[in-house]
């Protein structure tokens, strides 16, 4: 599959290299991460994260609506979920530290997004989309990547139903938390689409508590 067609589905609903881990990130980024805003949620962590309205909310998900956003992705295929979120993590990182046309360093940002995509067994492909927000500066401006693995996504304005839980995520549980929230819209009357979901980690893995972790499904198409 060729690299224009991944991105175009990176984000729809979502070597030494691989060293790199998320304490390097956020170390790099700390001016930014101390940075105190208001209009971000708590979760965010003080990082340039994608604005969004609730327009509905239950006991179990909220009903999102993004506006215009633009990220950076990295896409696997027959890969592993452990595997593609470090590896993906190392390429975007890469991105952002200068391996871009214009060898500018962007700040780190929230979430990291990772698409897992669905047979019709709802069970995972071993296809996955790993994906950073394009920090608020560079929104709509990003600069092309050097890497032919890495590419930008413009995602359009959007309505997400999203659920969240605490701890570490590990597949088997972002699989049970996807099951629950797709039966508890379908149970209110939602159409949504069955073919992935989007993990959304708002943590670097040495955070032990207080950890904040979602779900994103979309409307179907």
């Amino acid at each position: 599959m060729k690299l224009a067609v991944l991105c175009v589905a990176a984000l729809a609903v979502v070597s030494s290299a691989d060293a790199i881990s998320w304490r390097d990130a956020v170390r790099y980024t700390r001016p930014w991460h101390l940075q105190d805003d208001d209009s971000k949620p708590a979760f965010c962590h003080g990082l340039d994260c994608p604005k969004y309205k609730v327009v509905n909310s239950t006991d179990l998900y909220e009903v999102r609506e993004y506006s215009d956003t633009e990220w950076v992705a990295t896409t696997f295929e027959d890969s592993h979920f452990a595997v593609a979120i470090t590896r993906g993590f190392a390429r975007l990182f890469e991105y952002i530290s200068g391996a871009n046309e214009d060898s500018k360093k962007l700040k780190m940002t929230s979430p990291v997004a990772t698409k897992i995509s669905l047979g019709t067994d709802m069970q995972p492909t071993g296809n996955y989309s790993v994906a950073f927000y394009v920090p608020v500066d560079f929104q709509g401006k990003a600069p092309k990547p050097t890497s032919n693995d890495v590419c930008v996504v413009s995602v359009g304005k959007k309505t997400v139903y999203v659920s969240s839980f605490g701890g570490f995520a590990t597949e088997g549980k972002l699989l049970e938390e996807a099951a629950t929230l797709g039966k508890a819209l379908v149970a209110d009357g939602y159409d949504v689409s069955t073919d992935g979901f989007l993990f959304a980690s708002y943590d670097p893995p040495y955070r032990l508590t207080g950890r904040h972790n979602e779900v994103w499904v979309g409307p179907k198409k």
